[in-house]
């Protein structure tokens, strides 16, 4: 909530990525929306990490950031 008060938005009208369960918690509990990025290193090296992401709330998960354009396109 705090960053989207600073962006002047609504948090349901704030996107966020996010690349931690802890992170998706946190926006989702703040109302936003959630993509989750798996091409992280950290996030490479564990096979379950977007599983991981996608019980922690995201909408979706993602692995390469040049598909981010078209995912925000839905």
């Amino acid at each position: 909530q705090f960053a989207a008060g600073k962006m002047k938005t609504l948090p349901e009208k704030a996107l966020v990525i996010e690349d931690s369960p802890n992170g998706v918690i946190g926006a989702s509990l703040a109302g936003m929306r959630v993509l989750g990025f798996c091409g992280a290193s950290h996030a490479k090296d564990d096979p379950d990490y977007a599983d991981k992401l996608l019980k922690a709330g995201v909408d979706l998960v993602f692995d390469d950031m040049s598909n981010l354009p078209g995912l925000l396109q839905n």
